[in-house]
């Protein structure tokens, strides 16, 4: 279910930067396109996901993510301006990742304890 919500985060991510202009948010539940949707809004029913551990509608959360079940949204930067994002996931033991690494999302990678268990893009080898 984590990695799972990590992928509705990511097409909610994706969506809304589709809506701004190419721009994705620094803040997930702050952050507006001109038509006032924030990365939260745009989840399934427009509400946060539930947290499979503690069964709460508290996910996605900013920064890192640290407890089971939940997943995070932390902004990347190239020392200018925002150029990704990494969506992370705490399952019951391994730390899920998913990374997308350019503002014309050609990189998306999975990690399981940081060995890639998928890659699609220009940053596969």
């Amino acid at each position: 279910k984590v990695i799972e919500n990590c992928f509705i985060v990511r097409e909610a991510v994706m969506r809304f930067a589709m809506l701004n202009g190419g721009v994705y948010p620094y803040n997930i539940g702050v952050d507006t396109t001109p038509e006032m949707e924030t990365v939260v809004s745009l989840l399934p029913g427009g509400v946060a996901l539930e947290n499979p551990f503690s069964f709460v509608a508290t996910e996605p959360c900013d920064g890192n993510a640290y407890d089971p079940g939940e997943v995070s949204y932390l902004p990347v930067y190239d020392g200018i301006s925002l150029v990704g994002y990494t969506i992370t996931g705490v399952g019951a033991e391994p730390l899920v990742s998913i990374f997308t690494a350019s503002t014309e999302p050609s990189c998306t990678y999975i990690s399981i304890y940081g060995e890639r268990i998928y890659c699609s893009g220009d940053c596969c080898e």
